[in-house]
């Protein structure tokens, strides 16, 4: 995350399917699909970002590609809303003074949380990580 990826551009809130990843799934796949955000709908987890749509706001492509479903994993509101936005926020302020970070992020499975989704086959990290 640099300065030249903060600017004005505003939240697009646009999900989509993945369909690069769609369609690789369906030539290989075994009848497995990407992820829609329609899988979201009824489970009491957000649609988490690993990169936020706050960390590209210079462009409107750059802001709308954070909404892709291959950027978003379960997450409970807790950690979207409070505790990732206060990281994420943080992490904002020290490329505003001047610092470039390398930002590592991610779901870990050690546990088993359960799945969400119509098919129940979104598994639900039991821990994120975010370096």
């Amino acid at each position: 995350l640099e300065a030249s990826d903060l600017g004005t551009v505003e939240r697009k809130n646009n999900f989509f399917t993945d369909y690069r990843l769609q369609d690789y799934l369906r030539q290989h796949g075994n009848g497995a699909t990407a992820v829609s955000t329609s899988e979201f709908t009824g489970t009491c987890y957000n649609r988490g970002h690993q990169v936020p749509s706050k960390d590209r706001t210079d462009t409107e492509e750059n802001n709308e590609k954070t909404f892709i479903t291959a950027n978003i994993i379960p997450q409970t509101a807790f950690l979207n809303q409070i505790i990732w936005d206060t990281l994420e926020e943080h992490s904002r302020r020290l490329v505003r003074n001047g610092k470039k970070l390398f930002i590592i992020a991610g779901p870990a499975y050690d546990e088993d949380f359960g799945k969400i989704g119509p098919r129940k086959d979104i598994p639900v990290p039991s821990k994120n990580f975010k370096v």
